[in-house]
């Protein structure tokens, strides 16, 4: 196998899973953050204060992303399929 066309995929697949999950921990963790402070100058400690707004802005933030994000893993894979396929067809061949 073509070590260079392998370590590109390798590459764009992690390059292609953080952009695609930093959306949703990036305002995860402000709301996290947000909270905790909250908490911490209220001295109220319930779980569920954390809970609920960060599942909420989760969920928020893949109603609003979710179409860019399967957009971005959808031309992923079709590069992948792509590459493997001309990987092949050069193997093949030779």
């Amino acid at each position: 196998m073509n070590d260079p066309v392998v370590l590109d995929l390798l590459y764009g697949a992690l390059l292609t899973a953080s952009t695609v999950a930093a959306p949703i921990l990036l305002a995860s963790l402000a709301v996290g953050l947000t909270t905790a402070l909250l908490q911490a100058a209220t001295q109220l400690q319930e779980n569920v204060i954390s809970f609920v707004p960060k599942i909420t802005v989760v969920v928020g933030t893949l109603a609003l992303s979710g179409h860019w994000m399967l957009a971005k893993l959808v031309d992923y894979g079709t590069l992948v399929i792509r590459s493997m396929a001309e990987l092949g067809a050069v193997q093949g061949a030779g």
